[in-house]
């Protein structure tokens, strides 16, 4: 229950502050998009700067809970195809089974 009032306190740190700049920024001509709206900044400052850093956070949060299966599956076919770790693995377990069946046998 800690956790997740720490994540609800956290998210409000982040959303309320983005939402209260954008107002500030942009005011009645605010856009469903976000991008629509930092597209229309005719002088670029540093508040779109910070917004930017900001929603870039916000997605790097949202992604590995998207992309985590695949992300996975990449990470491992790169470290078996440079370590054959997991292979190793299997092959070592199956030797152990292997001789374990045989001993058993006798």
């Amino acid at each position: 229950m800690k956790a997740a009032n720490l994540v609800v306190i956290f998210s409000q740190l982040i959303y309320l502050p983005v939402a209260f700049a954008c107002i500030y920024l942009f005011g009645n001509k605010i856009e469903i998009n976000f991008f629509t709206n930092l597209g229309s900044v005719v002088e670029v400052t540093w508040h779109t700067y910070v917004l930017r850093c900001i929603f870039i956070v916000i997605i790097a949060c949202h992604v590995p809970y998207v992309f985590f299966a695949g992300k996975e599956s990449f990470l491992v076919l790169i470290e078996e195809t440079t370590n054959k770790t997991i292979s190793s693995a299997l092959a070592t377990g199956t030797q152990i089974k292997g001789s374990q069946i045989r001993a058993s046998t006798k």
